[in-house]
């Protein structure tokens, strides 16, 4: 029983962090602008960047749908891969307003 209230008070906080959390990341993720569905592979991390147009200052929450990025992950075997994954690449970074740079520093796991 004596462990009872600290354990409460504890989990109160992580709700409470979550909740604060989510209200600064507000309805802005980083995801293609042509998804229609629910993103399957979301992810919350501090960005290692600013991000101007999605009002993101470096150290700032950030959400990210990895999903529409796994495309930069697969190997590229050949010279019509390479060029389907560069102009996906191109149209998404214009898409989105952020350079190839700043997108790939975004998504990586570091």
């Amino acid at each position: 029983m004596q462990y009872k209230r600290p354990l409460i008070s504890v989990l109160l906080a992580l709700i409470a962090s979550n909740v604060s959390y989510a209200q600064e990341i507000g309805d802005n993720c980083l995801q293609d602008p042509n998804r229609t569905q629910a993103c399957p592979h979301t992810i919350i991390k501090r960005s290692p960047v600013d991000v101007p147009v999605m009002n993101v200052t470096m150290n700032s929450p950030i959400c990210i749908c990895l999903a529409d990025f796994a495309f930069l992950n697969e190997p590229v075997t050949n010279d019509v891969q390479r060029i389907a994954r560069q102009t996906r690449l191109r149209k998404l970074t214009a898409e989105l307003g952020v350079d190839q740079a700043t997108l790939e520093r975004l998504i990586s796991y570091r």
